[in-house]
């Protein structure tokens, strides 16, 4: 890189061409990374047993239920509906 020398108030100033640069001394060796990692799985004990899957079922029931709500609601509020006057519901 070239040095430019400036002189202000009597003192002598270097600077650089371009933006500073850090550098990490042997970042360029390629003996630095660890061994890939190993997955390992355990088996579950209880694995989805038809029993357990009903818990499944209800939350999915109770969220959709709640969007179902939801939507109900946000169309109530807004005052339209689909058949015609509002206040017949």
């Amino acid at each position: 890189m070239a040095e430019e020398t400036e002189e202000r108030n009597g003192q002598e100033i270097v600077g650089r061409e371009g933006p500073p640069v850090v550098t990490i001394p042997g970042a360029g060796r390629a003996g630095n990374f660890p061994p890939p990692l190993k997955l390992e799985t355990e088996e579950s004990a209880e694995g989805v047993n038809p029993s357990n899957m009903w818990q499944v079922y209800a939350l999915g029931g109770f969220m959709i239920l709640r969007w179902i709500w939801a939507r109900w609601r946000e169309r109530k509020d807004k005052g339209g509906s689909v058949g015609g006057n509002p206040s017949a519901d």
